[in-house]
């Protein structure tokens, strides 16, 4: 797995950087070797609307003093990435975690659920040869 940093990000504060790099444990199950976490810093001001964050966007004049931090996983041409606003960078990055870990493990889910309905159905039909 390895971690990008976007421009924005780059010579921050070492406490900054560390907890970023904590990341790296919290994504290891949905994640190969050949895994990128990027952690992007994004203009609060270039939002459009509140839909990308699920929430009710700030006044300008708070937006402009908050925040924006984007999570993206990469790998073999897939991403996905969630992000989220906060007045606090911690906060910010610590949310858009959580909001991207909530995703992978619905996707997760979803697979495993896929698989054992898969699973069953071949059991099923094994059975049922099996009968005749």
């Amino acid at each position: 797995m390895e971690f990008q940093k976007n421009k924005q990000l780059q010579g921050i504060d070492p406490e900054i950087s560390a907890y970023i790099y904590q990341l790296s444990a919290e994504f290891q199950a949905f994640s190969t070797p050949d895994t990128k976490i990027e952690v992007v810093a994004k203009d609060p001001l270039e939002l459009q609307n509140a839909e990308a964050l699920s929430e009710e966007l700030p006044p300008k004049d708070v937006l402009k003093d908050m925040y924006r931090i984007g999570i993206l996983l990469s790998d073999n041409g897939t991403n996905i990435e969630a992000e989220a606003l906060h007045q606090n960078i911690f906060e910010a990055i610590r949310l858009a975690k959580e909001k991207l870990l909530i995703t992978l493990n619905e996707i997760s889910d979803e697979l495993i659920s896929k698989n054992d309905r898969h699973k069953e159905i071949k059991e099923a039909l094994d059975g049922s040869d099996n009968q005749h």
